[in-house]
């Protein structure tokens, strides 16, 4: 994707006026916007670069906002999660690491009438990867990875028994 003043600003813009979804971006897009930030710095200055540095800070703004919700609700609903980078992806289920481990420390202890709430959070494995994993779809139909060696994410416990079973991941 080559970047722009004008495919910036666009994606800014569609990502206020769609407040509640994410707007398609290449698995390269942080890639590319560094490179276009670095040309950007040795090329323009003052206003000019202060504007573009402004619509890229917003874009994250935006982004950021969008995925820390998207993870929150996908806790419940384990909703698919459309149009974000495979770095995103992993910025979401990073996310749902830390709630689920805050859920289950001081969950039961602060609602005790919604324990049973809290004891199906335990069909989640927490799992460090061995090696890198490609990407694969399970019997549930969804599709996981793919995953890099040394990453560590929250997987159903379905998906960490088969990994576990040919030895690409290790129980947290």
């Amino acid at each position: 994707m080559a970047l722009s003043f004008d495919t910036l600003r666009k994606l800014q813009e569609n990502e206020e006026k769609n407040r509640y979804t994410l707007q398609k971006i290449d698995d390269n897009f942080y890639k590319d916007l560094r490179e276009y930030l670095a040309k950007i710095n040795e090329e323009y200055s003052g206003e000019e670069k202060e504007n573009i540095n402004n619509i890229v800070k917003k874009i994250f703004k935006l982004r950021m906002e969008k995925l820390i919700k998207i993870a929150r609700l996908s806790l419940n609903t384990h909703m698919d999660v459309e149009n974000c980078t495979t770095k995103e992806k992993y910025f979401i289920e990073d996310i749902k690491t830390v709630i689920l481990d805050y859920q289950k420390e001081l969950g039961p202890k602060i609602f005790p009438s919604q324990k049973e709430a809290f004891e199906k959070k335990d069909d989640f494995s927490k799992v460090k990867f061995l090696s890198d994993v490609f990407s694969f779809v399970m019997d549930d139909m969804k599709t996981y990875g793919p995953y890099k060696k040394d990453e560590e994410h929250l997987l159903p416990k379905k998906v960490a028994i088969l990994l576990l079973k040919h030895k690409k991941v290790a129980k947290l």
